[in-house]
């Protein structure tokens, strides 16, 4: 297979953290007082959601673990987003052996805080609203509107945190996806976020809106462009297309084709 090949694969339906982290959780963080205005009076809704939380108490593990992952830029983007924010002290009850583990695998740990993100503004009063929310990561939360949790057991301890861009609620836990979530073999999203080659796709595809089509019935081929070929593109462009959702839907609507096609079919 030549190398052009290799970095472009139908898929059918058939189918680190810095050290600044790793002192967050080992003896907490503690941020300023948030108010409603920055310090030179500049709305918290005229600003992205990483600036919003960056002037929030308790968020400050959770921005470095953006950071680490890469994911400031995608959050500052147009969205609109729903962020379920961890707070400082909700990392800090994951334990030391899971906390080794994301130190050892930024993908990992990327895919962990997707999973914390919904591609739609949502106030509280929506998500409550809701019975499950799908993730820019693919995978499912589930909503318990009678006790306010999240997946059963994580709570809503402040919401409708407004930016520019989105909403925050802060969470006392980390979410973590349902164990029959992401298996390999459900459908296109999921196949795509359990192949670490295509984080940077499956963050593209919440962008634009289309994780949610193609978790459809399809059927549908993808051709699916690995995290090495969006990387030859130049930096600039690749920013701007997750600014500009509705140029990414198109350029990804055309990497999509009706039908369960094989490699076969495709060269025939």
């Amino acid at each position: 297979m030549d190398k052009q090949t290799k970095e472009v694969f139908p898929v059918s339906k058939k189918l680190l953290l810095p050290s600044i982290v790793a002192a967050c959780l080992a003896i907490g963080c503690a941020g300023e007082t948030t108010s409603s205005t920055t310090a030179t009076g500049e709305s918290l809704e005229s600003r992205p959601i990483t600036e919003v939380a960056a002037d929030h108490d308790g968020l400050l593990t959770l921005l470095a673990a953006l950071e680490a992952a890469d994911l400031i830029e995608t959050l500052a983007a147009d969205g609109p987003f729903t962020l379920f924010a961890p707070t400082d002290e909700a990392f800090a009850k994951i334990p030391k052996e899971d906390i080794d583990a994301l130190l050892a695998d930024p993908d990992a740990l990327r895919d962990l805080l997707l999973y914390h993100v919904v591609a739609d503004d949502l106030t509280a009063a929506d998500v409550l609203a809701a019975t499950s929310l799908t993730t820019v990561q693919g995978a499912e939360i589930t909503v318990q509107a009678e006790a306010a949790t999240l997946n059963g057991t994580v709570n809503l301890i402040e919401t409708d945190i407004i930016a520019e861009n989105g909403v925050i609620h802060l969470i006392d836990s980390v979410l973590m996806p349902l164990a029959d979530e992401g298996m390999e073999g459900d459908n296109i999203v999921d196949i795509a976020v359990s192949d670490d080659r295509f984080s940077t796709l499956v963050t593209a595809l919440g962008v634009a809106e289309l994780v949610e089509t193609l978790q459809g019935e399809g059927p549908f081929t993808v051709f699916a462009p690995t995290n090495e070929a969006f990387a030859k593109l130049p930096q600039e462009t690749l920013d701007a297309l997750l600014h500009d959702p509705d140029a990414l839907l198109e350029i990804l609507l055309y990497h999509v084709v009706p039908g369960d096609l094989r490699a076969a079919d495709v060269l025939a």
